[in-house]
């Protein structure tokens, strides 16, 4: 039977049409398409196949996740201590307070601050830190090893001023501004001394 006399006739008669739909859910089976690839042709040309690795090498480069490095600050060489001067101790504290807070990421810990501390100490000073080292491996705790402010303590116990106060008070006294000095000099100076005094 043509197509055409489907148009002809009575919905009720057309083949195939009545009232069980099961071949409406008959599963209908697809042929799967097989495809088949061909290996790549080799270039013949050998600057082709070097440019193809190289741009095969940079997309790689570029997909691969790099870590974030991790700011560092550059500092200028930081000053030592011998005590030979022990009014530079609070400036060679103060220095090293900065240097810890540029690099934070260094220094995480008291125990890395106080260790690299140390190897700026020289003369007497490191001389009696590596009396101290040596008591603590003989199981002589020493808690200043483990905690900034008690390392900066033991600095200041042993190798300040001895009268700090007084050495102040004279400072003042015979404080005056030399030729050539800025009063912002002056006044630096002044407030200093006068931080010692209380």
């Amino acid at each position: 039977m043509e197509s055409s006399e489907f148009y002809d006739m009575d919905p009720v008669t057309i083949p195939h049409v009545d009232n069980d739909l099961d071949w409406v859910n008959a599963p209908i089976s697809v042929p799967t398409p097989v495809f088949q690839t061909s290996p790549p042709v080799a270039d013949c040309n050998p600057i082709n196949n070097q440019l193809a690795e190289a741009f095969q090498q940079l997309s790689e480069n570029l997909n691969r996740e790099s870590a974030p490095k991790p700011f560092q600050s550059k500092a200028y060489i930081l000053d030592i201590f011998d005590s030979s001067n022990p009014y530079k101790l609070n400036h060679f504290l103060f220095q090293y307070r900065l240097y810890f807070c540029a690099n934070s990421l260094q220094f995480p810990t008291d125990e890395e601050k106080i260790n690299f501390t140390m190897t700026y100490l020289f003369g007497v000073v490191q001389d009696w830190f590596e009396v101290a080292l040596q008591q603590e491996d003989l199981s002589y705790a020493q808690p200043w090893l483990f905690t900034w402010h008690l390392f900066v303590e033991e600095l200041w116990v042993h190798f300040r001023l001895s009268d700090p106060v007084g050495d102040a008070a004279n400072l003042i006294d015979n404080l005056c501004m030399k030729p050539g000095d800025k009063i912002a000099t002056y006044n630096m100076e002044f407030m200093w001394y006068v931080a010692q005094l209380n």
